[in-house]
């Protein structure tokens, strides 16, 4: 609901910038609609560099307090707006004009249509990493799937042996997202 009474809001901010998000121009701005939420999850830094396989995702993963939305042209992904808290109100916070990211959430969805509830729909941010999970938690397993960002063809400088069209157990990726983090570091 934040996110619909921000809407305009948010056309307002990203207007001036259309065309260097991809968009014809200034008008073509206010036919946007946004695709479902995905809650933002972080790492949780001071635990994560000290990992073993028996920690409870709880302890590795922490809410940013923000949502994620895809930001649809006539049904086409065109970027990916954040919702957070502004001085105690929910507006939005951010734009990106990445297709790809937003083109990946919109894909997840589909794919994941079996997921009723929004509620259980979450993405992991790993900024330094410059990296997105779409997370699904079943029972006490946390599975990631990684989200593609980039355009196809162009490789990536991280996480390289993760394929977008596969879902790992974030326990088992969680050392090799370590190492590339130390080596950010």
């Amino acid at each position: 609901q934040a996110a619909q009474v921000d809407l305009n809001y948010l056309i307002r901010h990203i207007q001036p910038l259309a065309q260097n998000y991809g968009f014809a121009d200034e008008q073509e701005i206010n036919e946007i609609t946004l695709g479902l939420p995905y809650e933002l999850y972080n790492l949780n830094y001071d635990q994560v560099l000290d990992h073993t396989s028996d920690m409870a995702t709880k302890q590795v993963l922490i809410p940013a307090q923000q949502w994620i939305f895809p930001v649809l042209l006539d049904g086409q992904a065109k970027g990916v707006a954040i919702l957070g808290d502004e001085n105690g109100t929910l507006r939005f916070v951010g734009y990106s004009g990445s297709p790809q990211l937003a083109q990946s959430l919109v894909n997840f969805q589909t794919q994941h249509d079996q997921v009723e509830n929004t509620s259980l729909m979450k993405v992991l941010q790993i900024p330094p990493l410059e990296t997105n999970f779409a997370i699904t938690q079943h029972g006490e397993q946390t599975d990631v799937t990684l989200l593609s960002e980039v355009a196809p063809g162009t490789e990536r400088g991280v996480l390289t042996d993760l394929n977008t069209s596969q879902t790992y157990d974030l326990n088992e990726i969680m050392p090799q997202i370590v190492q590339e983090l130390e080596e950010v570091r």
